[in-house]
């Protein structure tokens, strides 16, 4: 799917005045990653507050399943996740 595209510091991007639209499949799920529950009215459990489990005692199977939570709730499907050093990859 297309969408307005977000910079790394999470700012509009614009090109010539425009925004820039293209492929944000990616975006969305590092915003699913960063986002604490309630960020979105419309879906208030939404959210997997990566950095907040990042400095938790909680394990990697729980948040494995947390993350696949959220993104099924987006309509996202990962057959696998793989978090290694800090880096999560999506299967």
């Amino acid at each position: 799917m297309n969408d307005i595209l977000l910079s790394d510091d999470n700012d509009l991007r614009i090109l010539n005045g425009d925004f820039i639209v293209s492929e944000s499949e990616e975006q969305e799920i590092k915003m699913i990653m960063q986002s604490v529950k309630n960020d979105y009215k419309q879906f208030p459990e939404l959210g997997v507050n990566l950095v907040e489990e990042i400095n938790s005692e909680s394990s990697l199977l729980a948040l494995k399943q947390r993350i696949k939570l959220n993104l099924r709730a987006d309509n996202k499907q990962a057959k696998g996740i793989d978090i290694e050093n800090g880096t999560i990859s999506f299967r």
